[in-house]
């Protein structure tokens, strides 16, 4: 078993994501499509609500990892896509 953010985790472990995006980036869900695509994922981010003031997207998004590596790898790379502002 693995620890994540002192959780432990057992591989393969299905990780849900909530992604929030900023609604000025209009091509934020298309990057994020090809880093899952990258990453060998061939799912697309859910939309889910937008703010009450309109500024931002949640997106869901959930996938199965067969180890830590993968998660970290694929979690950074959204972190860092254009428009993301959190990713939970």
């Amino acid at each position: 078993m693995q620890q994540f953010d002192n959780q432990e985790l057992q591989f393969p472990v299905k990780w849900n994501y909530k992604i929030i995006a900023e609604k000025e980036y209009p091509d934020f869900l298309k990057g994020i499509c090809r880093i899952l695509k990258t990453s060998g994922i061939e799912k697309q981010p859910l939309a889910g609500r937008e703010s009450a003031n309109g500024k931002y997207l949640t997106y869901k998004l959930i996938v199965t990892f067969n180890n830590r590596e993968e998660m970290e790898e694929l979690s950074e790379a959204i972190a860092h896509a254009p428009g993301v502002k959190f990713l939970l």
